[in-house]
């Protein structure tokens, strides 16, 4: 057994192996750090509300030492109060020990912050104390970008010194493997480093050239959890692909103290999906809800699509005036509009600021006619990186995505939401997915690569988006906008 140990162990690389020890060094370091990363950022907030408060003491009669003596220390017990009830609940829901994805973790900031600052706002309304309105507000309401942004830092030091990431094994071949490698790989927030992927002899076929692969023995999978058990492992195998690696799944489970499985590609909302365990039984149970059929969640949804559209259109008016006679200069109509499918595929005008010559139809087919390559692109992306329908005007709104801004008024009327799956074309197959929802000026897809997806990307990027709709996803959505159209990432 010793032999066939020491054997394997050299079918691994050295590094793989030496990675061993940091898995739990890291854990808890990170843990430690966070914490009092945590502890500052509330000190940090507090600080903000006396300097608005200071601030404020400038404007009015307001004596902040004779505050400061009369209730100010009364309302740093308070408010510390309230934090370190926060903090304890950050550990309880495993903000300190486990990896979650940043706008889970997030979520859950800024919902337990938002509940423990009424809660204050409470007490002091009942107690009748004399506390600074003005601290209450500034320091609960910073904590809102304070805590994501100094965990961020933390997170970033961390990496630094080399204590963040966590050594992690994927075992398994397919679409189960890499679809969970691309996910972790695209979620950074979570820290864990993939070291290789290793997977069955018996899956021949498998080639992944994005990470390292080692094909294993198919009868000594035991054996290679107990070298690689200190690791971070998760288990990504299709049911169908079992047989092809005995045993595993249950050497794991006896001696790894804790590991992932990720299982085939659900094709249900997740986001919202919950376990259910019964003692006594083997059998587990997934509770998930649609919340499209929601109606106050989509009431919200309305109503926020009506006050923001109703500021941005304010807000925005001038630069839209400007990009009118800025186009109107080039010659031709300021507007475009097109028939697209909305919700329950009723159509409706598309409105856009027009960026293409009025022949662009006449163009297209001129340009695929001449052009093989062209026309599989567009096949490809529906969208053409070198696209001669273009003006010069429309370049720069293309890139800056201030084409769209006609659309608020879309919004404004109900015609489509701030946030959706893109607008589809009449000719488009019918899609369920696209007419449960109103369609948005942003979605999933643009800030996910934008132009660089290919065109079934996008549509499947844009039905996750409708499958776990949730109000806090918009918001994520419309947040990680605003940093993809000042950077201009994939826009072209």
């Amino acid at each position: 057994m010793e032999n066939a140990y020491r054997e394997l162990s050299t079918m691994l690389p050295a590094e793989i192996l030496k990675k061993q020890i940091t898995v739990e060094k890291n854990k808890k370091i990170t843990g430690i750090f966070l914490l009092l990363t945590d502890i500052f950022s509330w000190l940090f907030c507090f600080l903000l509300g006396i300097a608005a408060l200071l601030l404020l003491n400038n404007k009015t009669s307001i004596n902040f030492i004779d505050w400061w003596h009369s209730t100010g220390t009364n309302q740093v017990l308070i408010y510390f109060l309230f934090s370190l009830t926060a903090t304890f609940l950050f550990w309880k829901n495993d903000h300190y020990n486990e990896r979650n994805p940043f706008w889970t973790e997030t979520g859950e900031v800024v919902r337990i912050v938002t509940i423990l600052g009424l809660l204050n706002g409470s007490v002091v309304v009942a107690t009748s104390l004399p506390f600074s309105r003005t601290v209450w507000l500034a320091s609960f309401t910073s904590c809102f970008i304070i805590l994501p942004v100094f965990r961020i830092v933390c997170r970033k030091i961390l990496d630094y010194f080399g204590c963040w990431k966590i050594p992690t094994i994927i075992i398994g071949h397919g679409e189960a493997a890499t679809s969970i490698f691309t996910a972790i790989n695209n979620e950074k927030n979570l820290g864990y480093d993939i070291i290789a992927i290793i997977h069955s002899d018996m899956a021949r076929n498998f080639e992944f050239h994005e990470c390292q692969t080692i094909s294993w023995p198919k009868k000594s999978f035991p054996l290679l959890i107990e070298i690689i058990k200190r690791l971070n492992i998760i288990y990504a195998v299709e049911q169908s692909d079992e047989p092809k690696y005995p045993r595993c799944l249950k050497s794991i489970s006896r001696h790894s103290l804790k590991f992932h499985i990720a299982p085939t590609k659900i094709t249900l909302p997740i986001i919202s999906m919950k376990a259910q365990h019964f003692f006594s039984h083997d059998i587990m149970m997934l509770s998930t809800k649609n919340n499209l059929l929601n109606k106050n969640e989509q009431k919200l949804k309305r109503f926020i699509d009506i006050i923001l559209s109703i500021v941005l259109i304010v807000l925005v008016s001038p630069i839209m005036l400007m990009i009118a006679l800025m186009i109107k200069h080039e010659g031709g109509p300021v507007f475009f509009s097109q028939p697209r499918n909305g919700k329950n595929n009723k159509p409706f005008l598309c409105m856009k600021f027009r960026t293409m010559h009025q022949d662009a139809e006449a163009r297209m087919e001129e340009l695929f006619a001449s052009d093989p390559v062209i026309a599989d692109e567009w096949q490809q992306f529906r969208k053409l990186r070198s696209d001669p329908r273009i003006t010069k005007t429309g370049q720069l709104l293309r890139k800056t995505s201030l084409d769209e801004l006609p659309q608020l008024f879309n919004v404004l009327i109900g015609e489509m939401s701030l946030v959706g799956p893109r607008p589809r074309l009449l000719d488009e197959p019918s899609d369920f997915y696209y007419s449960a929802v109103r369609p948005g000026i942003t979605g999933l897809w643009q800030v996910s690569g934008r132009n660089k997806l290919t065109y079934a990307q996008r549509i499947n990027l844009d039905r996750w988006y409708v499958k776990n709709w949730n109000t806090w996803y918009d918001f994520a959505i419309f947040i990680k906008t605003v940093k993809v159209v000042l950077l201009k990432e994939g826009a072209y």
